[in-house]
């Protein structure tokens, strides 16, 4: 176990210095095989750099590799191209099981061809995969493989990961990046199960289960994902094939599957193998740019491909390929051994637009109701403006009063006051006699009489400060 509070690094400077952590059980060993468990918050293998777990002996337990931390990353290969920057558990020879290899992280990076690797080249079986992670990424001939040349079994690969990029090759370019799980003689492969949000697959990457032996045993995986988008681009492929045994199959839930640029989902079969069996459940199916769907075969019966979806958009069912999107399940023996294509897709039904029209039409005619006679009876009244123009012809216009804007002769109105005021005052009886006022209340006087009075003009409220204009005539 080894445990770091800030990183492990490992890396290779020369061909004979490579950074390793081994646990080997040697050829005849019996006893339990050695486990390795690094825990830190980086883990970083380079230049070929490798921890390993080997079985070469007979004994019955895995050496198993755990990884925890936050971020994982193996980049590159040694100096001389031959040693990839590595975690692999292995069992080489006897009898004894390969270990499982689990990463936990949340950032784990396999790039120019480094691997992540569980196999077995003996008679005991390869070792699980396990990955959980929030995102992977696999990058210019990175890999993530379980693979058998042996009699044994090929390992399963296990994937839970929110987000998932394969995408690219090798810069040589011999290696594609990818996720794979095969048997090259005649044993079984592994199968590859994804749980994810998102997965894409690009640039000539693949995810894949094969068996590519001749013999009854050589019997593909199955190729399992789940995932609320697959993206494929660039001729990028999820496959599960075969040769001679029994057929792999392709299993996709997902709510959107994008297929561009000559990508494919196949499940083709060479040899006497039957094609296997496709399966796609997703809510919209789009491919474009010739990207297939086939469960073809050679030389047996062409495999089953199912589609339930709300829409599909791009391809269709054809009896062979043809350079659009296809959809196919043919053999190179003949119509006879086609397989199946079923497609369960709502279609647009035109009658369900469609209604019945009336028989007897109706006169428009009797629609119009039939005013005042033009020839008696009628008259058009205009008085006033009415919002009418006085012209028919010309806009309707505000009407404009006139004003007499010249100045009034304040100081003239002003000297011939004080001229009636100043006579006033030389004659008294030329003044005004006092006006009667109306009585506007009554009152009880000290005698006990009732007396009705008016309210002086000089307690009124509403004497004006204002002296008016006197107008003249």
């Amino acid at each position: 176990t080894i445990t770091a509070n800030e990183s492990v690094m490992l890396s290779g400077t020369t061909v004979e210095e490579r950074g390793r952590i081994n646990s080997n059980a040697r050829p005849g060993a019996i006893g339990n095989a050695g486990r390795v468990v690094v825990e830190t918050p980086v883990l970083q293998l380079r230049d070929g750099a490798q921890i390993r777990s080997i079985n070469r002996g007979n004994n019955r337990d895995r050496g198993n590799i755990t990884v925890r931390a936050k971020v994982v990353s193996a980049i590159g290969t040694s100096p001389d191209g031959i040693f990839p920057s590595a975690l692999v558990t292995a069992t080489l020879v006897g009898t004894g099981p390969g270990g499982n290899l689990t990463i936990e992280t949340e950032r784990l990076l396999v790039s120019d061809e480094a691997v992540f690797s569980s196999r077995t080249r003996g008679a005991g079986d390869a070792g699980t995969i396990t990955i959980r992670a929030t995102e992977l990424e696999v990058s210019d001939g990175g890999q993530v493989i379980a693979s058998s040349s042996g009699d044994g079994q090929a390992g399963d690969i296990i994937l839970n990961v929110n987000d998932i990029d394969v995408t690219g090759i090798s810069e040589d370019p011999r290696f594609p990046s990818r996720i794979a799980a095969f048997s090259v003689e005649n044993s079984p492969a592994g199968s590859v199960t994804i749980t994810s949000n998102n997965l894409a697959v690009r640039d000539g990457a693949e995810i894949s289960v094969s068996a590519r032996g001749n013999g009854d045993n050589a019997k593909a995986g199955n190729l399992d994902i789940t995932a609320e988008s697959i993206l494929l681009d660039g001729g990028a492929t999820l496959s599960a094939e075969v040769n001679a045994g029994d057929k792999g199959n392709i299993d996709l839930d997902s709510e959107l599957i994008v297929m561009r640029d000559r990508s494919n989902i196949t499940t083709n079969a060479t040899g006497d193998a039957t094609g296997g069996n496709i399966t796609i459940d997703t809510d919209l199916l789009v491919a474009l740019d010739n990207s297939d769907i086939t469960a073809n075969a050679e030389n047996s019966f062409g495999g089953r491909v199912i589609i339930n979806a709300l829409g599909i958009f791009g391809t269709e069912f054809r009896e062979q390929q043809t350079p659009d999107s296809d959809i196919t399940a043919s053999s190179e023996r003949g119509a006879s051994f086609s397989g199946t294509v079923e497609i369960n897709a709502p279609s647009a039904d035109p009658s369900a637009v469609l209604f019945e029209l009336p028989e007897t039409f109706v006169n428009p005619k009797l629609l119009v109701a039939t005013g005042c006679g033009t020839d008696e009876g009628n008259q058009f009244t205009q008085f006033g403006r009415g919002g009418l123009p006085t012209d028919p012809t010309q806009p309707l216009v505000g009407e404009t009063l006139w004003m007499d804007l010249r100045p009034l002769p304040r100081h003239t109105a002003r000297r011939r006051k004080n001229r009636v005021h100043a006579a006033n005052a030389a004659n008294p009886g030329n003044s005004r006699r006092s006006r009667i006022v109306e009585a506007n209340r009554w009152i009880v006087n000290k005698d006990g009489v009732v007396e009705l009075v008016a309210d002086s003009v000089q307690s009124s409220p509403f004497i004006s400060w204002f002296e008016p204009y006197y107008c003249l005539r």
